[in-house]
């Protein structure tokens, strides 16, 4: 697996992250159960640390059936989900007389419902503003162009929370909070310099150029089951991104200095760029004769320095990895050099993150042997024959071989205290599978994930560790090396095998 490196270095991915809520908003003392109550959860490493900070505002959204929820003529239709410096989650109407008052809205009783809502405002006051959006018809349309001068504005989206509430379940359903599980909607990435020569180095310029920066999004809000993503994504015109230019340049220390954002020499950490997702060739435009070296070829990345005791500055067009860049995952790349020898590496991480309900009941952090990870490797017959088979799990050896490319599924349960959280991450070959669901409670209060390979046809083996880490309400952390043989201290190996 000669590209392994490229992945293994990258931090812990949160790519499942669940939430119970302990939060409360305002309502009428006499009618508390029948309240509407909402919660998010905290975003993963990314622009957007935390939702819950005062200030944030989601555009909101609720029906029941076809029909807009209401209270006191006020309907649930772009109203503000606004994060309170009380620490709650309340919906209030920016355009009112009274933009902080909340507004508490009720169940009506049996029928389906539906929410859902976009990223206003964060905390740190950007808006949405400088995208052009309209909702109409069940479907948000977003557009804009992303370029160094925009103002890095993390344009987030929710699935649908859809309920039916019958007599059966009305209890149950009424006390789960409705919850934003956002998306990104942007593609995000670095670019970082680090000298491994003993000599100082001088960058005079960086250009990163043919970066499709214009683009538009639709995303479906029907209730159908294609309600949950983004249905389409156009993209304009190629153009430079970003680009760094002095003529005196800045110096990257002998001896291993890094720079942590060539487009900016004063960083001081990590900085992350906001892109439309899109398929980034390694060149994106070559001369007729198809020489990569030739003076007028257009290469994405560009950079000229000067090493120290050289009179003559040194260029080098770069290439970029071919791959796709995926909203919701994070790119970073590090220009390494030597002297005259110039290298680029890169690593692939989330910063996506999905919640659900959790049914978090009293007690300490245990797992029995009921609620241990059971892989499921296709429909058995009732002759114990197997009509699908999906994968090959080695208990042994801790590992799942994925069979044709197939989505693989796992069940497990355990106890936390309420207020608690769990996690699960992939470590190592991100970018090859994705974590697509975390429902539950289902039968036995067990919980249901599934892992998805997002390379047909691989031309190498990937492989990924699936980890649990459960962590309780006064924060302490349970991971896999303290908590031994239970379901949430596993670590299992998922295996895509080239064919």
């Amino acid at each position: 697996m000669k590209n392994k490196k490229l992945h293994t270095i990258i931090l812990p991915l949160c790519t499942l992250l669940l939430f119970s809520c302990t939060q409360d908003n305002i309502s009428p003392a006499s009618d508390t159960e029948n309240e509407i109550r909402f919660q998010t959860g905290t975003t993963t490493r990314g622009l957007i640390d935390n939702l819950a900070q005062e200030g944030t505002k989601i555009t909101l959204y609720g029906y029941h059936g076809t029909d807009v929820l209401a209270k006191d003529k006020k309907p649930l239709a772009g109203k503000s989900l606004t994060y309170t410096s009380e620490g709650r989650w309340v919906v209030v109407d920016d355009d009112s007389d009274e933009p902080t008052k909340p507004i508490t809205y009720f169940w009506e009783g049996n029928g389906n419902y539906r929410f859902f809502g976009w990223l206003k405002k964060d905390a740190n006051g950007l808006t949405a503003t400088r995208l052009t959006t309209n909702y109409a018809d069940n479907k948000l349309t977003v557009s804009g162009t992303l370029n160094d001068q925009y103002d890095q504005f993390d344009f987030l989206y929710s699935n649908v929370d859809q309920r039916t509430l019958t007599d059966a379940n009305m209890a149950n359903e009424k006390g789960r909070p409705v919850a934003m599980n956002m998306n990104h909607l942007f593609s995000a990435f670095s670019i970082g310099i680090k000298n491994l020569s003993a000599k100082k180095i001088t960058v005079k310029s960086i250009v990163l150029q043919r970066i499709k920066t214009q683009g538009s999004a639709t995303i479906n809000y029907s209730d159908t089951e294609q309600g949950n993503g983004k249905e389409s994504i156009e993209l304009g015109l190629e153009q430079t991104f970003i680009s760094y230019t002095n003529d005196v340049g800045y110096e990257v220390d002998a001896a291993g200095g890094l720079k942590h954002n060539i487009f900016n020499p004063d960083a001081t950490e990590k900085m992350y760029y906001l892109t439309w997702p899109q398929d980034l060739p390694e060149l994106i435009f070559k001369t007729e004769n198809d020489e990569e070296k030739a003076e007028n070829a257009v290469f994405p990345l560009l950079m000229t320095y000067m090493v120290e005791g050289d009179s003559k500055p040194i260029t080098k067009r770069m290439k970029l990895p071919h791959t796709i860049w995926l909203a919701g995952k994070k790119y970073s790349y590090e220009v390494m050099i030597a002297d005259k020898y110039v290298d680029l590496l890169y690593s692939v991480s989330d910063w996506d993150y999905v919640e659900s309900d959790v049914d978090f009941r009293e007690g300490t952090v245990t797992v029995t042997d009921e609620t241990k990870l059971d892989w499921e490797n296709g429909e058995t017959n009732a002759d114990g024959t197997v009509e699908k088979n999906t994968c090959e799990v080695d208990v042994a050896n801790k590992k799942v071989y994925v069979l044709n490319g197939q989505a693989v599924e796992a069940t497990f349960g355990f106890v936390t205290p309420r207020g608690g959280q769990w996690k699960a991450s992939l470590k190592g070959d991100v970018d090859a599978f994705t974590l697509i669901d975390g429902q539950g409670p289902i039968d036995n209060n067990l919980h249901r994930i599934k892992i998805q390979p997002t390379i047909i046809n691989p031309r190498q083996d990937y492989s990924v560790r699936l980890e649990f880490v459960v962590i309780a309400a006064d924060g302490k952390t349970y991971p896999a090396d303290v908590v031994q043989n239970t379901a949430h201290g596993e670590i299992y190996s998922i295996v895509l095998l080239k064919p």
